[in-house]
């Protein structure tokens, strides 16, 4: 099911792009998969370089905000099974990549998780645990900077 929902996610860029290839598209949402995973890598076709989706043009490649959040604090968006993993993701075309319409720095990329939102120091609060504590989300809010270029003036 994950990759059928990234082929049908990806189609939908690719249409977008083919029409007007740098058109301002951000791609994002709790994918439940790691950037190393087939529906990331072959479904999405997504890429942790910069130049690889600048270049990409018959057939896009979004660029992954988060392809290894290792070293981070913290290492992932949510943590389960005694480790983190990242499955909340953002990605962008090259069009988010210039300076005209909008754009984004990748470096802007990052996970919101201060400590009122961790649970013993680790991963966030989770919600309806069945044992009275409710957290606000099982997952890591993930953002980046927008911004949108002034308007030319005539």
């Amino acid at each position: 099911r994950r990759m059928s929902y990234a082929n049908d996610c990806y189609g939908e860029i690719n249409r977008i792009l083919q029409s007007e290839l740098d058109a301002d598209v951000i791609f994002c949402g709790d994918l439940n998969d790691d950037f190393a995973d087939k529906s990331i890598q072959d479904g999405i076709k997504a890429t942790k370089s910069l130049d690889t989706c600048k270049e990409a043009k018959d057939s896009p490649r979004p660029l992954a905000l988060f392809p290894d959040l290792s070293g981070n604090d913290p290492p992932g968006t949510i943590f389960g099974k005694g480790k983190y993993s990242t499955f909340d993701h953002i990605f962008l075309t090259r069009g988010l990549l210039d300076t005209k319409g909008w754009s984004c720095d990748p470096k802007t990329g990052s996970v919101f998780a201060p400590k009122e939102l961790r649970f013993q120091g680790k991963g966030p609060f989770r919600f309806g645990d069945g044992k009275g504590d409710c957290g606000y989300s099982d997952h890591f809010p993930v953002m980046c900077k927008l911004k949108v270029a002034a308007k030319a003036e005539k």
